[in-house]
């Protein structure tokens, strides 16, 4: 993701909105992937809600292919011993 600082740098302070209204978006896509040294994926389909619950426990892949197992834990402490 482009941190705000980024987009500022690059585009001498203008309002990303507006940068994207005056290049189109194609324009600034090429820009920024220039910039990067490498293509920006497509849009994935979104996946819609299917619990009304956060459930984040259990084992999830991070961006790097490595997993992370994640716990809840009741009022947010743990003790050990």
């Amino acid at each position: 993701m482009l941190g705000r600082s980024f987009c500022e740098a690059v585009f001498d302070g203008i309002s990303l909105k507006y940068t994207i209204d005056d290049m189109g978006l194609d324009e600034f896509k090429r820009q920024v992937e220039e910039r990067l040294g490498r293509g920006i994926s497509n849009p994935r389909k979104h996946q819609p809600f299917t619990k009304n619950i956060d459930d984040f426990s259990g084992w999830a892949r991070g961006d790097d292919g490595l997993y992370s197992h994640t716990i809840f834990i009741e009022n947010g402490r743990f003790v050990i011993g």
